[in-house]
């Protein structure tokens, strides 16, 4: 991150509009800038300044409202109605401008505080943000909180006052309590007994190193042939082993070869059934067609049968109606000879 320019009005002691811009000469070429003056003259201000545009919050006041700026009269110029600060900065090539703004309305209340962050290498129009998400999007693309931001960028005086006043061997804490290192220090702490545990461990191990007996060359043939015999045995094992399972595989195989062979029984069985059903309707078969030929005549037979049989009622109905006559023709004679 680099400032390029602070414009601010009506900041604590300075009055009116005001305009620090880094990127003129000779503060674009400096590589130290010294802020220096007499009390009072606004040195802690321009800091102020920068932290209040940045994330609503400064070193003195800490966070601000309308509420802190009217109960404590910080901030706003004294006999004002307007306070803002605008700060540009660059990061990774991209310039930004952070604005803090708040104004005493037409009944002499102050209204609430207006943040905006824009974005000046891409648009001149603000980001959409609410008023509590500009110092976050501010610290994200710092890369600093505000914590952390005052901590490595800003010291104040009467931190700086003590760090001079202070003996030498007190200068170490109260620069990491002013920098905002001690936790390093307490890291440090915490390593080094650490250290001392694990050296005493050590140190307790390498004493016992003296009463581990070494082996001679003699017990150190043994053991190998030792561990070759068992290497021999673990050979024969596996072989056996696989053996075995050779020998179960076969008995499965078999025990699968006999079930087969019954289901193959079976189906025999089932064949044979079939078989002689098709055979008794092989017979039927031949019959019809041994009886086909004489279809034809089997059917003038049957003709030939009804009609003889036709022939047959008639010839009984005739012989009826002769017998009906000539008892007729006996009983008229009867009658006449009478």
């Amino acid at each position: 991150m680099k400032i390029k320019s602070i414009y601010l009005k009506n900041i604590n002691s300075l009055k009116g509009e005001h305009r620090v811009d880094f990127g003129i000469t000779p503060l674009e070429e400096a590589g130290i800038i010294l802020i220096s003056g007499p009390t009072g003259a606004g040195k802690t201000t321009l800091l102020d300044a920068i932290t209040l545009g940045l994330f609503n919050q400064t070193p003195r006041n800490n966070k601000t409202s309308k509420t802190t700026i009217g109960d404590t009269g910080a901030i706003m110029t004294r006999g004002t109605k307007e306070s803002f600060v605008e700060v540009e900065y660059e990061v990774a090539s991209k310039l930004y401008r952070s604005k803090w703004s708040i104004v005493i309305n037409r009944n002499g209340n102050l209204n609430s505080q207006v943040m905006e962050l824009t974005c000046l290498t891409e648009s001149d129009q603000p980001l959409d943000l609410k008023q509590s998400e500009v110092p976050q999007r501010n610290a994200q693309i710092i890369g600093l909180n505000y914590e952390q931001f005052v901590k490595s960028v800003l010291l104040s005086q009467g931190e700086f006052a003590k760090l001079l006043k202070a003996k030498k061997d007190e200068r170490g804490v109260l620069l990491a309590k002013i920098t905002g290192t001690e936790i390093y220090r307490e890291i440090g702490a915490v390593v080094f007994e650490k250290w001392k545990e694990e050296k005493l461990l050590l140190d307790q191990k390498e004493a016992k190193k003296g009463d581990i007996e070494l082996l001679d060359e003699e017990a150190i043939t043994q053991l190998n042939e030792n561990v070759a015999g068992l290497k021999r045995q673990e050979k024969e094992k596996r072989e056996q082993l696989n053996e075995i399972a050779e020998f179960v595989r076969i008995k499965e195989e078999l025990k699968e070869d006999e079930n087969r062979l019954v289901q193959i029984g079976v189906e025999i069985e089932q064949l044979k059934i079939e078989q002689e059903k098709q055979q008794k309707d092989h017979e039927q078969l031949l019959k019809y067609e041994q009886f086909l030929p004489f279809r034809k005549d089997l059917g003038k037979l049957n003709f030939l049968e009804e009609e003889i049989k036709k022939l047959k009622q008639t010839r009984e109905e005739l012989q009826a109606a002769i017998e009906q006559k000539k008892l007729d023709a006996q009983k008229a004679k009867y009658s006449a000879m009478t």
